[in-house]
C-alpha cells in the first residue's frame, strides 16, 4: 500500500544550515507533506533529478562543482517511499532508515512492458549473433 499525499510548503536545506549528520546529502530538498487523509509530515525529497555543472567562480576550488536541483511545486502528487536516512558511527555500523518522498512513478501498462522485452530481445538476439 502506498502512502500518497501532495506538497504544501519546500525549502533548500544548504550546508550551511543541515544538521551534522544530514551533511552527506547537502543540498537536499525537505518537505510538508499533506498526506490523503492524514497527518501532515515532513520528509527530505528523494529521487530528485539534478545537473552537475562547473562552477563559474574559479576561485572556489572546493565548491568547483554544483548541483541544480529541481525545485517541486506546491501541490505536487508525492509518495512516500523507505530510504537510507544516516548512518550511526562506524564502530555502531547502524544505518537509519525512514521515509522520504518522491515523484509518484506511474506503472507500466502490459503492452508498454511487452514492447520493452521485444526490445531487449533484439539488443540481446544482435550482441549474440
Amino acid at each position: 500500500m502506498m502512502i500518497e499525499g501532495e506538497i504544501y510548503s519546500w525549502t533548500l536545506m544548504r550546508e550551511e544550515v543541515t544538521p551534522k549528520r544530514f551533511l552527506w546529502c547537502a543540498p537536499y530538498i525537505m518537505l510538508l507533506v499533506q498526506i490523503d487523509n492524514g497527518p501532515m509530515v515532513t520528509a527530505m525529497m528523494t529521487d530528485v533529478v539534478s545537473e552537475r555543472r562547473e562552477s563559474e567562480d574559479e576561485d572556489e576550488e572546493e565548491n568547483r562543482f554544483t548541483s541544480d536541483l529541481v525545485c517541486p511545486e506546491i501541490g505536487q502528487r508525492v509518495e512516500l517511499v523507505t530510504r537510507k536516512l544516516f548512518e550511526l558511527g562506524e564502530e555502531r555500523g547502524m544505518i537509519v532508515y525512514g521515509y522520504k518522498a518522491r515523484e509518484i512513478i506511474e506503472s507500466a501498462s502490459q503492452e508498454e512492458i511487452q514492447e520493452i522485452r521485444d526490445q531487449i530481445r533484439v539488443v540481446i538476439d544482435k550482441f549474440y549473433r
